[in-house]
Formats: C-alpha cells, sequence, structure tokens
C-alpha cells in the first residue's frame, strides 16, 4: 500500500474538521453526464428483471420527502445526497449507464473488448466533483463510504436472489472510464462484480437525446490537492485481479422490500412520540444479522459496536455497563438534530495494522457495506438511519478504550422520523 494513502487516512480520521473548510458556492447539477444513445426496453426477461432488480434496490429513487433536507431519496445514503457512487454494466460487450433519475439503462459504449459475453460486469464509479466542494480532500474518504452502501445493497440483493457473482479488488478502470467521460481527477473506479449472465436478448426503446451537460467533463479542480489526485492516479493504474471473493450465502438477509428513512427531515426532532418503534430495535438481534452480513463484504476486517446511554455492545456480544454521554458523541448539536432523543449509535472502527494491509478503498468499502446492514435492519424493524460524519472521535476512542494504532471509521444513529413520506414511487 502506498504511504499517501496511510498519511492521508490518519490525517482525515480524527482531524478531519480541523481541516475540512466549506467552501461550496454552488454545486454542480446532480446529474452530471451526458446520456445521449439507446435506452434499454423494460421487458419481462430474466437479464432486465436482474439488472432492474440491481437498480432499484441499490440506486433507483424511490420517493421523495418535501420536508426533508436532501428531497430525492433512493436505498443507499450518499454525501448531502449527491449521489457520488453511480452504476455501470457492461453486457455483450456494449456499456450502459443507469441513469437515475429517469430510471432507464442508456447505452454508452459498443464493442467493448476483453469481457466475457457470458458474463455481466456491475461497475460502481465514483465521482467527488460535487462533495468535494463542501469537503474538499476529505470528499475521497466520504464518497469510498458512499460506494461501500451502493455496494452493500448490491450484494444483499443478489444474496436475496441466490445469484452468484465473484468481486475483483483490482480492475483496469481506465479503458472504460475512457469511453465515457473526459476526466482527470475527480473520478475513479470504486468496485466490479461479474456474474453469470441470464437468458434474454437485449430490446431497446428510441434513442435518449436530451443532455445535461457539455460532452466532455475536465475540470482538474483537485489536481493541486495534497492527497486525492495522487491517490486516484495511483488507484488507477492497478491490473485487473479476481479476487478470490465468491458468492457467500447467508440465511437471514435483509428484504429489498423494507424502504430506508433518511431520518434528513426539517422538524428538529427525528425521534418524538417514538419509544414502540425505537423498542422493536433489538441491539442483539442487531449484531446477530450484522455478524451474518458481514460476510458478504469486500474485506472483513471492520470492528463495531452499539452505544446504548447506559451500555456499550461489541460485535463479540461482549457488554460493558458503561455510562456514554451522547452529548459528546457529535462535534456539535445540529438544529436538526436533538441528542436528547437519541438510543443507539453504531460505531465502526479499524486498526491501523489493517489499513495498512488491506488498502485504503477496501478498508472504507467495506465500512460503507457494513453500515448499510446496520440501514437494512434499522428500516426492517421500522425505523430511520442517519450516517454522520462529525463524530467526535477522542470522545469515542476513549470510551472504547481504543489506541492511537486505531481510528473511527464511520458512526450511524437510530432515527424514527414522524414526517410521513409525501410521494412513494412504486
Amino acid at each position: 500500500m502506498k504511504n499517501i494513502e496511510f498519511d492521508y487516512y490518519k490525517r482525515y480520521s480524527a482531524l478531519r474538521y480541523d481541516l475540512v473548510h466549506f467552501t461550496h458556492a454552488t454545486p454542480f447539477v446532480k446529474k452530471q453526464y451526458s446520456l445521449k444513445g439507446k435506452a434499454l426496453k423494460n421487458d419481462d426477461s430474466h437479464l432486465y428483471k436482474l439488472i432492474s432488480g440491481i437498480a432499484e434496490s441499490s440506486l433507483k429513487i424511490n420517493r421523495y420527502e418535501i420536508l426533508s433536507r436532501y428531497q430525492d431519496h433512493n436505498n443507499s445514503p450518499s454525501t448531502r445526497n449527491m449521489h457520488s457512487c453511480q452504476l455501470l454494466f457492461i453486457i455483450d460487450n456494449k456499456i450502459f449507464f443507469y441513469d437515475m433519475y429517469e430510471d432507464k439503462f442508456v447505452l454508452i459504449s459498443h464493442n467493448i473488448q476483453s469481457f466475457s459475453k457470458r458474463k455481466i460486469y456491475i461497475i460502481g464509479i465514483s465521482d467527488i466533483l460535487n462533495i468535494s466542494r463542501y469537503y474538499g480532500e476529505f470528499s475521497l474518504y466520504l464518497s469510498m463510504l458512499d460506494a461501500g452502501h451502493v455496494l452493500g445493497n448490491i450484494k444483499n440483493f443478489l444474496s436475496l436472489m441466490r445469484v452468484s457473482w465473484q468481486q475483483y479488488m483490482t480492475f483496469e478502470y481506465s479503458t472504460i472510464l475512457k469511453k465515457i467521460l473526459n476526466v482527470d481527477d475527480c473520478i475513479y473506479g470504486s468496485f466490479a462484480l461479474t456474474l453469470e449472465r441470464p437468458e434474454g436478448e437485449l430490446n431497446f426503446e428510441k434513442d435518449v437525446g436530451e443532455k445535461r451537460i457539455a460532452e466532455t467533463k475536465c475540470f482538474n479542480e483537485l489536481n493541486s490537492s495534497e492527497y486525492v489526485a495522487k491517490i486516484i492516479n495511483n488507484m488507477k493504474m492497478g491490473p485487473t485481479d479476481l479476487y478470490p471473493k465468491q458468492y457467500y450465502s447467508i440465511d437471514e438477509n435483509f428484504h429489498v422490500s423494507s424502504r430506508r428513512n433518511s431520518a434528513h427531515n426539517m422538524v428538529g426532532n427525528f425521534n418524538l412520540n417514538s419509544e414502540n418503534t425505537l423498542n422493536k430495535f433489538e441491539t442483539k438481534s442487531c449484531i446477530h444479522r450484522l455478524n451474518k452480513f458481514r460476510n458478504l463484504v469486500s474485506v472483513n476486517k471492520i470492528s463495531y459496536c452499539i452505544l446504548e446511554r447506559h451500555r456499550i455492545t461489541f460485535q463479540d456480544g461482549a457488554v460493558w455497563e458503561k455510562e456514554v454521554d451522547f452529548s459528546e458523541i457529535l462535534y456539535n448539536d445540529h438544529q436538526f438534530f436533538d441528542l436528547n432523543t437519541f438510543k443507539k449509535v453504531v460505531v465502526f472502527y479499524t486498526e491501523d495494522k489493517d489499513i495498512v494491509s488491506e488498502g485504503l478503498l477496501p478498508i472504507l468499502l467495506s465500512a460503507g457495506e457494513l453500515m448499510q446492514g446496520f440501514c437494512l435492519y434499522a428500516a426492517e424493524t421500522g425505523n430511520a438511519f442517519r450516517p454522520m460524519k462529525n463524530h467526535h472521535d477522542s470522545y469515542l476512542k476513549r470510551i472504547l478504550e481504543l489506541s492511537d494504532e486505531s481510528e473511527i471509521n464511520y458512526i450511524g444513529v437510530l432515527c424514527s422520523s414522524p414526517v410521513q413520506q409525501i410521494k412513494l414511487i412504486t
């Protein structure tokens, strides 16, 4: 692993809020890609049902909330709801981009060689340009967590459908990216899966003619950054390698019909009149399910625990009876987040040696995947969930008795929202 990745990780774990300055002026439109080409026709073939199920479980917008801070929602939490991770599919040597805003698979490139026609390839691409306007170099860290949520949903769906898959841990993304975008330092490939192609032909609708921005996108705004441009450039140089990570059957998948509630509403207190709902979330049951789910994640190196006000329960079932000051968990009390009504917070952490041995992307991707398992369990119990990045690392490390050779990766907060979803897309 490159030293620069470890240096970046250590700097933007505990110290990120001392380094991040909100530089945002006006963000770019969310749909920043040109999509001109043919769209796949919705049909009843096994092929279309499979890829549409993958999209629906991960990126498809399934509800709008007028009282939400970020109004269009899918099943994969993302930084400021900017959906930094998008999906490409390679089928029959053709590249398709899933347009989540139109719910269409758009053909964007023909005759891609070196890919088996007996396989479907699912490629995650991460674009940090939009979120970098808010978070600077920390945007790379955040985008890896975002991609993990998408990947966690995809793997859960495939396992639920009993579809076998394999995962690439290194992949030659540049060949594909050059076919679709003229990009430099703000985009990278975050994951790649392959699975057997089911029966079914590709049927097309008429051409999709709308353009959202120019044909090319090459801003180079992050070229002068200390870490990001160099790390992304190094990631593009890795050879394609099929990691021996096979489909792992788990007998307790999370049902994809459980719609997540993101708890980004504007009413201030997410947990009013919610005792009955919050009590349906059982800590021991959640840990049992997460320990099953972690068999699907890219690298099984994430440690975690669930904090309650008077106890801490670890992944191995150990319980510490200990007072937890929830007001110390976050750096500040946001006006839209009432710390007094929290019930449970999940905390992920990793030993530095695992970052060194596995790499930055595999660890943070895995943290996002596993956090998606927590998110899905929250949804099953009728609760809301919100991932948080402004956690107070020194306090958490102190109560968890972690050394300087470990870092907090990610935390998530269990919430309950009294706001009814305004529109549910079926």
